[in-house]
């Protein structure tokens, strides 16, 4: 019984290796590059990699966090860093009526910038002041994936 635990234990302490995993990354990078396999079939397989690390790291995140804080200098070792810290502070104006208000209006004043920008002819506002036209910046292609069940 004791010599399976064993084993056991050494089975998982085995799945730290992360040697393996970026072995058959490498091989499905140079696989794409070389025309040996589709590059949408690799993104779609790497977007179903992620999801389950990022699976996993929500799973066992508690766990570390737990053990985490018997190392108040952090947790170091031959492959990597761990520290606690805490994250940056948010804060929330919903609440408060003036915010709202000034926000709705800065959503009128982009309303109307848009407006603007969709005619040749200068548009005014109540005040008879010209609305500026928005600056506007493009955005690079991007692939949207989207896993099956």
């Amino acid at each position: 019984m004791e010599n399976r635990q064993e084993q056991e234990r050494q089975q998982a302490v085995a799945t730290l290796n992360h040697q393996p995993i970026e072995a058959q990354l490498k091989d499905l990078e140079n696989a794409v590059l070389s025309g040996w396999v589709s590059g949408l079939e690799a993104v779609i397989a790497v977007k179903r990699v992620q999801s389950l690390l990022d699976t996993l790291k929500k799973n066992i995140l508690d766990s570390a966090k737990m053990e985490a804080m018997s190392f108040p200098t952090g947790y170091t070792s031959s492959t990597g860093k761990v520290e606690l810290r805490n994250t940056a502070t948010r804060y929330s104006f919903k609440h408060i009526d003036v915010w709202n208000k000034k926000r709705e209006e800065l959503k009128v004043i982009e309303a109307l910038s848009k407006a603007a920008m969709k005619t040749d002819e200068p548009i005014y506002n109540a005040e008879g002041e010209q609305i500026e036209r928005p600056e506007i910046s493009g955005g690079g292609e991007s692939l949207f994936i989207t896993l099956k069940k």
